[in-house]
């Protein structure tokens, strides 16, 4: 996981939250819950706050770094018609009509989500429950997950499940139980909230600001995530 600098960049105050890759803040680092696996490594660059509760597995211990050395981010800008991506992606770039936002928020039914790359110049809610999903997302809005056993894939090889423009609080919330996200979720100015049960974000999360407040959350990270620069 990378974040921006600020104050409370990354609160973990689920339980039973699982991280199998570096957890890493810029800023403060708040450790509140209980029932934790960190094992691949603990950064902060400004204060740290532990408040643990139950069997903790945090290893190695926490340690404070210079702030700095952002990771690769994603940007709305490279999703956008016409850039890069979209014109190598082809057939497999779709752009959301702006009339399919409904009072500023698409919605899709079960099953109308296109694979691919898909672009939404709006917020989105995907609610569907039982929604398997083969594709990125970019969104000029919000995204919200509140139904149940969602899973966002990426179909093209390293490439995210989630990208948001969005900005401040809520960015991103995920409020489904057992929601998979196959790849990366980047919201480089905005805040990601997990308060989902049971959820599996693979590749990370990049954000401006990380709230874990659900349980059981896992964040893996495997030898296949990877961006290229």
């Amino acid at each position: 996981m990378g974040y921006h600098p600020g104050p409370g960049a990354l609160e973990i105050d689920g339980a039973g939250t699982k991280a199998t890759g570096l957890v890493h803040s810029d800023g403060n680092l708040s450790i509140t819950g209980s029932d934790m696996q960190l094992t691949a490594g603990v950064e902060y660059g400004a204060n740290l706050t532990t408040e643990l509760l139950g069997t903790n597995s945090i290893d190695p211990a926490p340690r404070q770094v210079e702030p700095g050395g952002s990771p690769i981010t994603r940007q709305i800008e490279d999703f956008r018609p016409g850039s890069q991506i979209a014109q190598q992606a082809g057939s497999d770039y779709h752009s959301i009509d702006a009339f399919s936002c409904v009072g500023g928020v698409w919605t899709p039914a079960p099953g109308a989500v296109p694979s691919g790359i898909v672009y939404v110049p709006c917020d989105v809610n995907l609610s569907a429950v039982g929604s398997q999903i083969n594709a990125t997302i970019a969104a000029e809005g919000k995204i919200t997950i509140t139904g149940a056993d969602i899973t966002v894939q990426p179909s093209i090889q390293d490439m995210p499940s989630l990208v948001i423009a969005a900005t401040g609080a809520d960015a991103v919330v995920v409020l489904g139980a057992n929601v998979k996200l196959g790849g990366t979720v980047f919201a480089p100015q905005g805040t990601v909230r997990a308060a989902g049960l049971g959820g599996t974000y693979r590749c990370g999360v990049v954000a401006a600001r990380i709230a874990v407040v659900g349980a059981n959350n896992s964040f893996l990270v495997d030898q296949d995530c990877r961006i290229e620069r």
